[in-house]
């Protein structure tokens, strides 16, 4: 269960991360943001690039360097998040 409830892009999105700037809400969620471990990659990625790699229902996207996170989105529906110590 998350901490938090919004509304952004006509999306209700649980998280477990505090997301300033969005409108809190009720109902019943449409993604769920989580803290967890993020692979270091995908199995057999279709698509790779600088930050990023995806194939048809994951995308990982690294900013490590930049932002000290990490993000694995699967389904379209669930964003794992991990901080950089």
């Amino acid at each position: 269960m998350s901490n938090f409830t919004y509304k952004a892009f006509d999306f209700t999105i649980d998280s477990a991360l505090e997301l300033p700037g969005f409108p809190s809400t009720t109902g019943e969620s449409d993604v769920l943001i989580t803290e967890g471990t993020v692979p270091h990659q995908l199995k057999r990625p279709s698509a790779c690039g600088l930050f990023f790699q995806a194939q048809s229902t994951e995308w990982l996207l690294t900013l490590e360097r930049i932002a000290g996170v990490r993000f694995h989105i699967r389904d379209g529906r669930e964003i794992v998040v991990e901080r950089m110590p």
